[in-house]
């Protein structure tokens, strides 16, 4: 009787229980799920305040304001700056001198915010590392160029990656998170072991110039399944090995009259691309280059066309590469057989970014009319019903990596967090496309590369 009672009163109190516990948290609320309890840098009633996310009248899920001006000549990385960063199941957003991971769908902090010692410049992430760089003071400060490393979320900074004079501005994680490149003003790239948290290689890099212009670009990329390190500089291209950084092979460019920048591996690792942001012309002329790895050689493969291709991604299941500049059109060529066989209207006069989705079939573009559009990559038309989304001066996008939601971020500092149309699903993916077409970090890893 006595046990009787006693369950009883137990199935009671779940009943009581569950409603609230599904309902879960309010907008913006510290989760303090930390394993290792509350910190002493947890935020302040005031921060949290500040911090919390907003409702959107546009339809985003929320949004919340980061530091307004920050797209300048710094961080304008063909329309990628690293203001925030993705993972599985956060968006990684700075805060004054914090980090916040916030869950997608309503921007609720799931672990404990990492304080750091200064105001955030940017902030790359993979897996479950984060690597941030600290905004410059009006005094020049003693290992300002220092990386800083989180590879443990609950724990904040556990290691400074000290080498670079000056903040770099550009990192990199591989995809298996075990190698960082970050690029600087000190003309040097250089490559660290995430995991022993120690310099391995430096390279030359492009630095300031003679009257302080500024070159910068995208001149680094890792191969997906974690072979290759490909960097770009001066007329050469240069796949190296991860591991230690030496080079396997090296490919004049200047063959080409081009400047390999960006480069972008091909989702399979069997090629790469350097796209020539030439100015366009009424002739065919070159746009981009196909870098074939065969026989520890790299066969090159041209593509000739009218419009400029500033910056490309190549389709999950390899047969298409888009290609766009800053104007309002987007480009899609057949691989197979060079041939430019679509070309897209996606923006009034400009276009800021492009990001596919993870169902490998969809791209999502920015334009300067503030509005984010889909476009279905199989017969070159709208995808979503036409629906589009309404940022007013967005300038960059991107994905969570299962597609289930769209980021967008503008020149005047708002983030926004949309819930993406269906047909951008990852789970489309594995309907759409082989298995095997995608090479992954489980076959290589970078740091076990000899």
């Amino acid at each position: 009787m006595r046990q009787f009672l006693i369950g009883i009163v137990c199935m009671t109190a779940a009943n009581l229980l569950v409603p609230a516990m599904a309902a879960g948290p309010p907008l913006g609320q510290n989760l303090s799920i930390s394993p290792h309890g509350p910190r002493a840098d947890r935020m302040t009633d005031d921060e949290l305040s500040r911090a919390k996310p907003l409702p959107d009248e546009d339809g985003a899920l929320w949004k919340v304001r980061l530091k307004p001006g920050l797209f300048d000549a710094t961080h304008q990385l063909q329309g990628r700056p690293s203001l925030f960063a993705i993972t599985d199941n956060y968006v990684i957003t700075p805060f004054d001198n914090c980090l916040l991971m916030r869950d997608f769908r309503m921007g609720r902090f799931g672990i404990e915010p990492v304080r750091l010692p200064g105001i955030v410049d940017q902030v790359v992430a993979a897996r479950s590392v984060l690597a941030c760089t600290l905004a410059p003071e009006e005094e020049p400060q003693e290992n300002e160029g220092d990386i800083l490393l989180v590879r443990r979320m609950y724990a904040g900074i556990d290691t400074r990656l000290r080498g670079h004079q000056g903040v770099p501005w550009r990192m990199l994680f591989s995809p298996d998170a075990t190698r960082l490149v970050s690029c600087g003003d000190d003309s040097s790239m250089r490559l660290w072991d995430v995991t022993a948290g120690k310099e391995v290689a430096k390279f030359p890099g492009y630095g300031v110039g003679g009257n302080a212009s500024v070159v910068r670009g995208e001149f680094a990329a890792f191969s997906p399944d974690c072979r290759w390190l490909a960097t770009a500089f001066r007329g050469s291209l240069i796949l190296r090995d991860p591991a230690n950084g030496r080079p396997r092979i090296v490919q004049d460019t200047i063959q080409f009259n081009m400047e390999p920048e960006p480069i972008r591996f091909a989702p399979d690792s069997k090629s790469l691309f350097a796209f020539a942001a030439l100015p366009p012309s009424k002739e065919p002329h070159l746009r981009m280059v196909q870098f074939v790895i065969q026989d520890g050689k790299l066969r090159a493969r041209r593509f000739d066309g009218v419009r400029t291709a500033q910056d490309g991604l190549l389709t999950r299941d390899g047969k298409y590469v888009v290609t766009w500049s800053r104007s309002p059109e987007v480009s899609i060529w057949k691989i197979a057989t060079r041939e430019e066989v679509a070309v897209l209207n996606v923006a009034c006069q400009t276009l800021y970014d492009a990001v596919l989705a993870p169902s490998g079939d969809v791209l999502a573009t920015a334009g300067d009319d503030g509005l984010i559009r889909f476009w279905n990559l199989d017969n070159q038309q709208p995808s979503n019903d036409g629906k589009w989304y309404r940022h007013h001066g967005v300038y960059c996008i991107a994905f969570s990596p299962d597609g289930e939601y769209l980021i967008s971020m503008s020149d005047d500092g708002w983030l926004k967090v949309w819930e993406a149309p269906e047909a951008t699903s990852a789970r489309r993916a594995f309907y759409l496309l082989p298995s095997a077409s995608v090479g992954g970090p489980e076959n290589h890893a970078c740091s076990k590369r000899k």
